[in-house]
């Protein structure tokens, strides 16, 4: 049971990196990255929602539900279809539909299109994984 922002991220990171087996590169946040022109490749995320508390009493027995989203922002070759952006949307979402890790809740995932430039060098489709998990204070 993650009690910390930072502990939610290596909770989720971990499990995303342990299950994509290598089928793209990674790009982690604040760390440099330079996508090759030809390549599919993925973005990992974290985007942190609103907390409340769900139960009231003693101090360190009081159960806080923190709300968020895995977002896995997914880059193909721009002109070369959607399939393979659609493919990788499903592996993602899969990711985490089986996903057990104490303290943590996944919804379904849903992909979304985004909208790109012509002028751009990668299509880019999002698949994102409602998630909440509990912790004591």
């Amino acid at each position: 049971m993650a009690d910390t922002y930072l502990q939610e991220f290596d909770d989720l990171a971990s499990a995303f990196n342990a299950a994509w087996s290598g089928d793209t590169r990674i790009a982690w946040p604040n760390i440099l990255f330079e996508p090759q022109p030809d390549e599919n490749w993925v973005r990992f995320s974290v985007i942190t929602g609103e907390a409340q508390q769900v139960t009231t009493g003693c101090p360190g027995a009081n159960v806080v539900r923190y709300q968020g989203i895995v977002d896995i922002q997914i880059f193909t070759p721009r002109g070369i279809g959607t399939a393979s952006a659609n493919a990788l949307a499903d592996k993602a979402v899969a990711v985490f539909d089986c996903l057990d890790i104490h303290g943590y809740h996944f919804n379904r995932g849903y992909k979304v299109n985004v909208a790109g430039n012509a002028k751009d060098s990668f299509f880019q489709m999002n698949a994102r994984i409602p998630f909440q998990r509990d912790s004591l204070k």
